[in-house]
């Protein structure tokens, strides 16, 4: 017995961080499919109250490209869905053109716990020509942690856009060009620049030779 008590013990051990960290494996999707549970996560923290907490991610198929939002209140016990709903947005902005792509949903709370999204969507137009598709770079915020969530009017919920024909990459004139692999934080500090939200991009304009990394800043209110 003390020699089996002996042996045990060890695993025993070795399994207690396993069990501990069980109960914080929430499941916030419903899909059961790994070729469409694309991911792309991003999760953040309010710096108000750690309690508060939002997730995000990305759910695309051979039709469309999906993004959930779900908050948390009671530090990632209880998970509930946002409102916010980027297709609906972007489908009913962009009548009858169709999403074929998408991607970086990305999240940041500013020291006052208003909380900033952004995503990408690439859009194919209503008559099909591949060479103009859109893709629209959208921003919103949130006062009620990720509950609802607002979009400036106009093009201001852009922080960029562009049109590329995705088969050969070539970038048109347009506005900013593409604006890609994007990056957000707010400036937590108390410094001259607190509540600033960044955003950090690769951009490939018309011109190739301009391609580069980019940082477009939104100053607080």
């Amino acid at each position: 017995m003390r020699k089996h008590a002996k042996f045990l013990l060890p695993l025993f051990l070795s399994l207690i961080p396993l069990l501990t960290s069980a109960q914080y494996d929430k499941k916030v999707s419903n899909s059961t499919s790994s070729s469409s549970d694309e991911g792309e996560a991003d999760i953040a923290i309010s710096p108000v109250d750690t309690n508060k907490m939002v997730i995000g991610f990305m759910q695309s198929s051979p039709s469309s490209v999906v993004f959930k939002l779900y908050n948390s209140s009671d530090g990632g016990t209880i998970w509930s869905a946002s409102t916010l709903n980027p297709l609906t947005i972007a489908t009913n902005e962009f009548t009858g053109y169709h999403v074929i792509g998408g991607g970086d949903i990305l999240l940041a709370y500013d020291k006052t716990g208003k909380l900033y999204c952004s995503w990408i969507y690439l859009l194919l137009p209503p008559s099909q020509n591949i060479d103009s598709c859109r893709w629209v770079s959208y921003w919103a915020y949130s006062t009620d942690n990720g509950n609802t969530f607002t979009l400036e009017p106009g093009n201001s919920h852009f922080w960029g856009q562009g049109i590329i024909n995705p088969q050969t990459q070539n970038v048109a004139n347009f506005a900013d060009g593409i604006c890609d692999r994007n990056w957000l934080a707010c400036d937590l500090t108390n410094g001259p620049n607190a509540n600033n939200l960044y955003v950090g991009y690769i951009n490939y304009p018309s011109d190739i030779q301009n391609t580069g990394l980019k940082v477009k800043v939104l100053s607080p209110g």
